[in-house]
């Protein structure tokens, strides 16, 4: 990759004109006339986004792209990342219930955040499902994703014995 960071997002931006052409859109708000911000919490406006099942914090993570593009995309915002995910903690980070999910349910009501994305759950992406493991007889957690099928293998349900279960 080289290049500037606008550049690239130049890149990106034209991209995706090219995929609406192709793609319908996933969702349309109407109302929507711009992207939310919160005025008063530092010196610029604030652009919160919402990272859920964002896993813990990498290099290159969204996080990390975000840090680094965002003080030259969107110099005139101060732009804050809000990450929600069981492995950085198990409370805070439930996606399923408890306060931390009723405040993010809460903002999101509000309009708070200007962008919010997820991707699977790390515990079932996971590459050590695809190893065989000899203490178990060669038996483990299944593969649940493939590259090719990111939100589930064909053929998997729910009620499986080795599919994810829902975190209490």
């Amino acid at each position: 990759m080289c290049g500037s960071p606008r550049a690239l997002f130049n890149d990106l931006l034209c991209a995706s004109a090219d995929a609406k052409q192709i793609l319908p859109p996933v969702l349309d708000w109407p109302g929507a006339q711009a992207v939310p911000v919160v005025i008063g919490l530092a010196e610029k406006p604030t652009l919160f986004i919402l990272h859920m099942f964002s896993g813990r914090r990498r290099q290159f993570d969204c996080h990390h792209w975000i840090e680094m593009l965002a003080p030259e995309l969107l110099p005139e915002f101060n732009v804050v990342s809000l990450s929600m995910d069981t492995a950085i903690d198990d409370k805070l980070g439930n996606m399923m219930s408890g306060p931390s999910f009723d405040k993010a349910v809460s903002l999101a009501h509000a309009r708070v955040f200007g962008l919010s994305f997820t991707g699977p759950p790390c515990e079932t992406w996971t590459a050590a499902r695809h190893l065989k493991c000899e203490e178990l007889g060669d038996r483990g957690p299944r593969p649940l994703r493939s590259s090719l099928d990111a939100w589930g293998l064909a053929g998997l349900t729910w009620l499986a014995p080795d599919a994810p279960q829902p975190v209490a």
